[in-house]
């Protein structure tokens, strides 16, 4: 399948003529050092998103990026010592789950326990 860009803005259309949307979700204040995940809304159905990437932002301002993967089926999908436990039927339709591992670098070191500034964004790809 090729994707190729659209003339609308943060849209791509595949070869088959498959819309594929991208949207960009604020993380919002997480304090990672006192809670071990969070769960945000994206305003998609889980059953239409395709892939999804997870920047994280130290309090000292610097990114990590975190790609997830393929999101069709349900599960987690590890990267580095962020987990992205995309959905499962205890959570609302929309959201997904941001986890971070007990006793590791997130929970440990002081750059990560702001609670004012957005923690990031998760680039979201789904189709409608």
């Amino acid at each position: 399948m090729i994707i190729t860009p659209s003339p609308i803005p943060n849209q791509l259309v595949t070869t088959d003529g498959t819309i594929v949307r991208i949207k960009k979700i604020p993380i919002g204040t997480w304090n990672m050092t006192a809670s071990v995940y969070l769960d945000i809304s994206t305003g998609v159905s889980h059953s239409n998103w395709l892939m999804m990437q997870v920047a994280l932002i130290a309090d000292d301002g610097v990114l990590y990026m975190f790609h997830t993967g393929d999101q069709s089926a349900a599960g987690t999908i590890t990267g580095r010592q962020l987990m992205v436990a995309q959905w499962d039927s205890s959570m609302v339709d929309d959201a997904v789950r941001l986890l971070r591992q007990t006793g590791d670098t997130f929970a440990t070191t002081a750059i990560w326990n702001d609670t004012v500034t957005n923690r990031g964004y998760i680039i979201l790809m789904y189709t409608d």
